[in-house]
């Protein structure tokens, strides 16, 4: 793993992008349910993943969402408790 004090901001924030997308897909959840779930539009969501971040507030609730922010008590969103029951497939 590269030392992230040596990488560009560009390249940080490429990382995150990457990563919230496969945290997103890993959990089998399609950019429409986590723009209904998040207020955050599909097309936000898109140009975050393609390494866009503008909304800081946009990109919590996201983190939120996908069960990434662990400074909150720990509970299971909606949208994840349905999908951890097994229902819906992934569109990216």
């Amino acid at each position: 793993m590269d030392n992230i004090n040596m990488l560009s901001n560009t390249e940080i924030t490429r990382r995150i992008s990457e990563k919230q997308k496969e945290l997103r897909l890993k959990q089998n959840i399609s950019r429409q349910d986590l723009s209904a779930s998040t207020e955050v539009s599909v097309s936000s969501i898109a140009r975050m993943e393609d390494g866009e971040i503008k909304s800081f507030e946009s990109f919590l609730r996201i983190l939120r969402t996908l069960d990434r922010i662990d400074a909150r008590p720990r509970e299971t969103s909606k949208i994840r408790r349905r999908y951890l029951n097994g229902s819906n497939a992934v569109q990216s």
